[in-house]
């Protein structure tokens, strides 16, 4: 399904990782914007706050982490759909995430089709939610 070039959001200190996921989401029809720093990051959804359909964002990064890039997002804006991407030795379990206004968890490594399915559940879930 294509998604009319909603932007999304996406941030992980491999630049690798980032520009796979990118790829995938590109495919799909998602206007993705990467980057490998938190920071920028944050200053990129200051900007244009309202442009963005979603965050994702790895949870472990230098600078600020992925629940503090979150938790600033969230104060901009509180319907923004996030997703934590965590590694094999993160210490953020889901239900934590969840208490965090966290979206949904995915575990690296991830299989492309994961990540499609769990960027589309997400907004999904929001688009329904908007429209009630």
């Amino acid at each position: 399904m294509l998604h009319n070039a909603e932007r999304v959001l996406l941030v992980d200190d491999d630049a690798i990782v980032g520009h796979c996921a990118q790829d995938v989401l590109t495919l799909l029809g998602y206007e993705v914007i990467v980057t490998t720093q938190s920071q920028e990051a944050l200053v990129t959804f200051q900007a244009a706050p309202k442009s963005f359909a979603a965050l994702i964002t790895d949870s472990t990064m230098p600078g600020l982490s992925g629940l503090a890039l979150a938790t600033a997002c969230r104060q901009i804006r509180v319907d923004l759909p996030i997703i934590l991407c965590t590694g094999e030795h993160s210490t953020v379990s889901a239900a934590e995430a969840a208490t965090q206004g966290i979206d949904a968890v995915l575990a690296k490594p991830f299989f492309p089709v994961e990540l499609a399915y769990t960027v589309e559940k997400v907004l999904a879930a929001h688009h329904g939610s908007s429209t009630q």
